[in-house]
């Protein structure tokens, strides 16, 4: 099982959005109190790879391609597990 938590840059420093965990049973989002809609949009969002789009339903590609997706000052996504 793998984990990559969704950060936020706020005034207070950096806070957990949620975390998104892949492994057997396919990717699983579990939002932080608040940030609900948040997750969800990032759970729909498709992902350019090596000039291709990649969606959700390629599980490991998209997961995988969190961390170069999301990777700006605002937002980023930090694997924290395998």
């Amino acid at each position: 099982m793998a984990k990559c938590e969704i950060l936020l840059t706020t005034e207070d420093g950096q806070k957990v959005a949620g975390v998104v965990i892949f492994g057997p049973g396919g990717l699983l989002a579990t939002p932080t109190k608040g940030y609900e809609v948040l997750m969800k949009n990032v759970m729909a969002t498709d992902h350019e790879v090596d000039g291709k789009e990649v969606s959700p339903e390629d599980m490991k590609a998209w997961f995988e391609s969190l961390p170069r997706h999301y990777s700006g000052s605002y937002m980023r996504a930090r694997m924290i597990g395998k």
